[in-house]
């Protein structure tokens, strides 16, 4: 096997093994979250080594993993989710620069590809290397709260309006008359 292919390959490590750079290497991190499990990937452009492993989705055992590195990442970044901000703004606590991409802005290779939490990660790592990432702004807690209350609100609202149109259909359906109380929003 020439030395160029080796470098290519990637190397799946368990979180017990230590994470180590060369003097002057730079990382970029890519995460795949899920509720479950963090698939995460280390990519060097220099060696174009992939580090990659499967961790539970706790944001201090990523962090904690990372400290053997932390000096050479460039960038951490993930795709926004249901998982929401909550691990982007606790990597920046801890002074990593990391963002959060739009899944619908990411390029998308042409043709058939395999698809897997692994690959996910790993082109993400990759894609911010090359910076081809347009991260969109994490807000603060109280910014998310307070979308999340307005988003409940406009649901609750649709409901009401939903049901108020089932009631009002099934008296047209009976024949009988809509009484004033109900009204329409």
């Amino acid at each position: 096997m020439s030395n160029t292919k080796a470098q290519k390959l990637t190397v799946v490590r368990t979180p017990s093994q230590p994470l180590r750079l060369e003097p002057g290497e730079v990382v970029h991190v890519g995460v795949d979250v899920h509720k479950g499990s963090y698939s995460v990937s280390l990519y060097s452009e220099g060696r174009e080594v992939l580090t990659t492993w499967v961790q539970p989705a706790r944001p201090e055992v990523l962090v904690e993993r990372l400290l053997a590195v932390w000096q050479g990442v460039a960038r951490v970044v993930y795709e926004a989710g249901p998982t929401g901000f909550g691990l982007a703004r606790r990597l920046r606590a801890e002074g990593y620069a990391a963002q959060v991409v739009a899944p619908s802005k990411l390029l998308t290779p042409v043709g058939p590809e395999a698809k897997s939490d692994r690959l996910d990660c790993r082109r993400l790592a990759q894609l911010s290397a090359k910076g081809l990432l347009h991260p969109v702004r994490v807000p603060t807690e109280q910014e998310e709260a307070d979308r999340q209350v307005l988003r409940l609100r406009e649901q609750l609202v649709r409901k009401t309006r939903s049901v108020q149109s089932q009631i009002k259909a099934l008296l047209l359906q009976h024949g009988i008359a809509e009484p004033e109380t109900i009204k329409t929003a």
